[in-house]
């Protein structure tokens, strides 16, 4: 009677042991890290007045504010003041493909304006380095409302969550 306790006492420990055993094993990982990619912005903010439009992205990391383009109205259309130069970045008039350089920057910068329909325009602002790559389109009306902008990174960070 008593071998048949130690027996039950046993095959009752080593299934607790098998039970635990097969838990902790579930429940490690392996060492590592899941990457999850970091844009950095959060959104797009315009403001317009009569003569000005500026256009601000916020940054997911601490939701600051970041002004990208400070657009002047000189006659119907907007301009930006880009480091000296004046460059047209919006029209509802104008079709055009410039290209701008910037000796500070060591790179090109192309602005290309064209119409999509008839009641839609769209700014692509291209940079050029070794590579041409698309930064950042705009998309608005007639009347400059900004439909949408889209932005492109050339290079994405992924980072821990």
């Amino acid at each position: 009677m008593k071998q048949k306790k130690n027996i039950q006492s046993i095959s009752r420990y080593c299934r607790l042991l098998f039970l635990s055993i097969c838990c902790f094993s579930c429940t490690k990982n392996p060492k590592g890290n899941s990457l999850f990619p970091k844009d950095g912005i959060k959104e797009f903010r315009i403001v317009q007045t009569q003569d000005t439009l500026l256009i601000s992205k916020v940054c997911n990391s601490n939701n600051s504010s970041v002004q990208i383009w400070k657009l002047y109205k000189k006659n119907g259309n907007f301009y930006s003041n880009h480091l000296g130069q004046k460059e047209l970045i919006m029209s509802n008039t104008v079709s055009m493909d410039s290209m701008y350089k910037y000796p500070s920057k060591y790179c090109f910068e192309r602005v290309v304006i064209e119409h999509i329909n008839d009641t839609l325009i769209s700014t692509s602002i291209y940079t050029k380095d070794v590579q041409e790559h698309l930064d950042i389109k705009i998309v608005y009306n007639h009347n400059y409302e900004i439909k949408f902008i889209q932005h492109w990174l050339v290079f994405i960070t992924y980072k821990p969550l």
